[in-house]
């Protein structure tokens, strides 16, 4: 335990304290932003900086602490397995080919090989190629040993089980609405029906590769069509997160820091809350968080093997969301290249400072550790190449553009082109996501900022100690991570946009570990109860707030603008509408009899992924209200079961349906949705024998 011996380091520790209570208190949300506020940000965190700094001053790590990550020089290992590189290069270079579309024409585009065959060659030339880099290893990471059968281990055990139950618990019930997830229930429907190119974009919105579809196209082969089965997948995505998040801090940080990470990114949440939204943002920090893990196996023990694993791991981000492809490769980088120069006794300007400092004879040490560098920098290249440049060469060869989304949505590269003044707003704008503005989208919206603002003084104190100690361990790992999201999305996002900030959350969690980790060991020496209380209280609580308050809200956060582009009148629940029509009997005529139309879900991708698009099947009809007359209802055929959708206050449509059909109802949602939106639903049988109420049907 650490403790505050000179009464300089008590004073600063003193006064940022207060700061930290002001700036949390003046940041809450619904507060009023005013940039000039930044100002005490940027006093507090040098204030906690300097206090953590005098008070560390002259002690030593305790065990408790990981040691400093060191960069090992090369070992001597088994060269690589060239013949069975060749097999997996020309596997993947076979799934390429059969990527590049005809004269770049996108339409209409289908492959030579099934996606079920271009799945496995990829995973196979994939897997061969690093099998053959890697050469000889074995699995037995230097945190192996502290899982087994030992209270550690438990509560880590713990901590996965209920971040599971938690992402998984009310899946498709607690947001029964389409969250943007319509488009990878297209490309989930597309890839059950006809082959497709994987490493393309399965449309020319979201412009990410076929490999999450094809994922959820598994899983609605297993459980069937529906919400939960394309959402589990960012569910099992997000438990991933949490271990290897773990994992990453325990290599790092050392292993109380590691459970308490893992443990409040578990119940984070904006984590809990785009794990269970089906979209490929979650995709690609598993597989970031996976390379860094690697990447620190790499750093401690120098073996070849790691640094190829490393490098194949971060080249998986190159398939998911864009930001992770833009994003986390330059910031691996970035890290390796700050523990090159500054990391102690081994980075070059570190050694060459005590060198010229202490005149001992380490430079000749300096001389042999570059080429080991150089090697290890090569290996970690081959391994991303081997995985990324597949996707990277298919799009190239057909013209497409890698960086689309951000042309499309954000402000491209005119955030580079803007006066000071604007810069800097936009730049705090960037870093108050974190502490202060809530989201802009409706994907999350809420009140809150990134980080639930009672840990608001957790996350700045961890973002203090890591300015205290920017050579050890991961902190600089930490700061790059959380800035860096922080300055791209300050430059080319226009507004507060929690998709973008997704690839920070686990750095974030880690930030927050360490700040309520190192202000409760200072405040509470000697008092680990109080401690371990406190920790669990942060995770309770914001599990409870997510829970308690604001999953009951978001619907109304989210979707009560769902207004009718003509009319401007505020509509019944499209999806939810929809999702109740496919489980209408099959030979169905559906009439959607309403006020307006928000849009919502396209009827024919979900009718397509429910397998209800045959041509006599569902029939769906959308009308005004001012649209159903008489004549029309004499057109309707009385040879099928007919379905009216209604507003709940629509009574003149009631009427003159019952004058010409015998109907059955209403009946009502069963689905979290408040009753002011939902359609009613009458049913006018074919015949008495053919009456057929789901289960599900409420009435």
């Amino acid at each position: 335990m650490l403790a505050l011996r000179r009464p300089a380091a008590c004073l600063c520790l003193g006064l940022a304290l207060l700061a930290l209570a002001y700036a949390t208190w003046e940041y809450r949300p619904q507060t009023v932003y005013v940039l000039g506020v930044l100002g005490i940000y940027a006093t507090l965190l040098a204030a906690l900086a300097l206090a953590l700094g005098r008070a560390l001053r002259g002690t030593q790590p305790t065990d408790e602490s990981a040691p400093p990550v060191p960069l090992a020089r090369q070992l001597t290992e088994a060269p690589p397995r060239w013949r069975a590189l060749a097999l997996g290069v020309a596997a993947l270079s076979l799934v390429v080919l059969v990527n590049i579309a005809p004269q770049s024409r996108m339409t209409s585009f289908q492959p030579g090989l099934s996606s079920a065959a271009q799945a496995i060659l990829w995973l196979g030339g994939a897997g061969l190629g690093v099998w053959a880099l890697m050469g000889r290893w074995r699995w037995k990471p230097v945190w192996a040993d502290e899982l087994r059968l030992s209270w550690h281990g438990l509560a880590l055990a713990a901590i996965l089980i209920l971040a599971l139950l938690l992402r998984i618990w009310q899946l498709a019930e607690a947001v029964p609405r389409l969250i943007d997830e319509v488009h990878v229930m297209s490309g989930a429907a597309l890839l059950r029906d006809q082959a497709q190119p994987l490493l393309l974009p399965h449309n020319s919105i979201t412009y990410f590769t076929w490999f999450y579809p094809a994922l959820q196209a598994l899983t609605t082969s297993i459980f069937g069509p529906g919400l939960f089965s394309i959402r589990i997948v960012s569910v099992l995505f997000g438990v991933a997160q949490v271990g290897l998040l773990y994992a990453l801090v325990c290599l790092l940080e050392g292993r109380q820091a590691a459970l308490l990470a893992a443990m409040l990114l578990a119940t984070w949440p904006q984590h809990i809350h785009w794990s269970r939204i089906g979209l490929h943002n979650n995709g690609d920090p598993t597989f970031a968080l996976l390379a860094l893990t690697l990447l620190a196996l790499a750093l401690r023990s120098g073996r070849r093997s790691w640094w190829v694993a490393a490098g194949a791991a971060l080249g998986g981000t190159y398939y998911f969301y864009e930001v992770g492809r833009l994003f986390y490769t330059p910031l691996l980088l970035a890290w390796l290249l700050w523990l090159s120069l500054f990391a102690p006794q081994v980075g070059w300007l570190a050694q060459a400072w005590a060198w010229w400092l202490k005149r001992p004879a380490p430079v000749l040490c300096l001389r042999l550790e570059r080429p080991a560098l150089v090697r290890e920098w090569a290996w970690l290249i081959a391994g991303l190449s081997l995985i990324a440049l597949p996707m990277l060469y298919a799009w190239t060869a057909n013209e497409l553009p890698l960086a689309q989304r951000l042309q499309v949505s954000g402000r491209g590269t005119d955030g580079l082109e803007q006066s000071s003044a604007q810069l800097g707003q936009w730049l705090a704008t960037g870093w108050l996501a974190y502490v202060q503005l809530p989201d802009g989208t409706p994907f999350y919206s809420g009140t809150n900022a990134l980080v639930w603002w009672p840990l608001v003084p957790a996350f700045l104190g961890g973002v203090a100690w890591c300015l205290a100690r920017p050579r050890r361990g991961g902190a600089a790992l930490w700061l790059l991570w959380v800035g860096g999201v922080a300055l791209a999305n300050g430059l080319f996002s226009i507004w507060v946009n929690s998709p973008r900030y997704v690839v920070a959350y686990p750095a974030t969690a880690a930030l927050t570990a360490l700040g309520l980790l190192r202000l409760g060991r200072l405040l509470l020496h000697r008092r680990p109860a109080l401690l371990i209380g406190l920790a669990l209280l942060a995770a309770s609580g914001q599990a409870a707030h997510y829970f308690s308050y604001h999953l009951p809200n978001y619907y109304r956060w989210a979707f009560d603008n769902d207004k009718d582009l003509v009319t401007q009148a505020l509509t019944s629940d499209f999806d939810d509408m929809l999702f109740r029509a496919v489980r209408l009997p099959y030979g169905t005529d559906v009439y959607v009899i309403a006020r307006g139309f928000s849009g919502g879900a396209g009827h024919d991708v979900v009718l397509h992924y429910f397998g209800r698009n045959q041509a006599d099947d569902l029939h769906m009809t959308y009308l005004y209200r001012q649209e159903l007359t008489d004549a029309l209802i004499g057109t309707m055929r009385r040879t099928r079961h007919n379905a009216f959708f209604l507003d709940r206050d629509d009574e003149a449509s009631l009427a003159l349906l019952k004058n010409s059909f015998v109907l059955d109802g209403p009946y009502f949602s069963t689905a979290n949705i408040p009753p002011e939106r939902q359609f009613a639903l009458y049913m006018a049988w074919l015949s008495v024998e053919n009456i057929n109420h789901p289960s599900a049907w409420k009435r």
